[in-house]
């Protein structure tokens, strides 16, 4: 083989082998990049740890507020006048009748005494709420105090209601009879009373 042959012969083989790494260089390339890729992957996983910390429970924080336990109704109407004090009661005129407690021990009058005395307050308070002040009488400053006797059955059914001594204003008078008839029958009286239960008692129309 002469010298030209071979040159030929060496360039084709150094063109075949180029050719060769042309075509082969785009693989490992991918692969390297392939490589590094999961390289650097399997750092990050390695050195990234995450805990989760369980959060704390919130705390439900309820404020406390202030109840009125006490039931306080305003009225608006002026022609309802509930005054401060309960209707006075005239202790001349308690026409319980004593016969009845013949033969009956001390002890045992005082609790009669004592649940008279109870029935009475509340008669009077039920009234009291009752009571009405007659707007007319209000606009022209017109005021006064009625006395009134009534009697009571032991089953709490209104015997008799009376004006005893009347103010000057006939519409108070007739506003005073009124609260006791729109109050009445009351509760049925305790045992002790044996018999029916009669009073004087004062409304007084006051404006304030």
């Amino acid at each position: 083989m002469n010298s030209r042959n071979k040159r030929y012969l060496k360039s084709l083989l150094i063109t075949i082998f180029l050719v060769i790494t042309v075509l082969l260089l785009p693989f490992f390339n991918y692969r390297h990049r392939e490589k590094n890729n999961s390289r650097h992957q399997n750092a990050e996983i390695s050195f990234v740890t995450v805990k989760k910390k369980a959060s704390p429970k919130k705390q439900n924080h309820i404020k406390k507020i202030p109840v009125n336990t006490e039931n306080t109704i305003t009225s608006e109407n002026p022609a309802i006048n509930q005054p401060e004090e309960e209707p006075e009661v005239d202790e001349t005129h308690d026409e319980y009748k004593e016969d009845s407690q013949t033969g009956v021990s001390d002890a045992e009058k005082a609790e009669i005494e004592k649940a008279s005395s109870t029935y009475k307050e509340y008669v009077l308070s039920r009234i009291s709420a009752k009571k009405t002040y007659p707007l007319s009488c209000r606009a022209k400053g017109q005021q006064g105090r009625v006395k009134i006797h009534i009697c009571i059955a032991q089953t709490g059914d209104l015997l008799t209601a009376e004006i005893v001594k009347a103010c000057p204003h006939e519409l108070l008078n007739e506003a005073a009879i009124t609260a006791v008839k729109k109050a009445a029958p009351f509760k049925k009286m305790p045992e002790k009373i044996n018999s029916s239960l009669d009073f004087i008692f004062a409304m007084d129309f006051l404006i304030e």
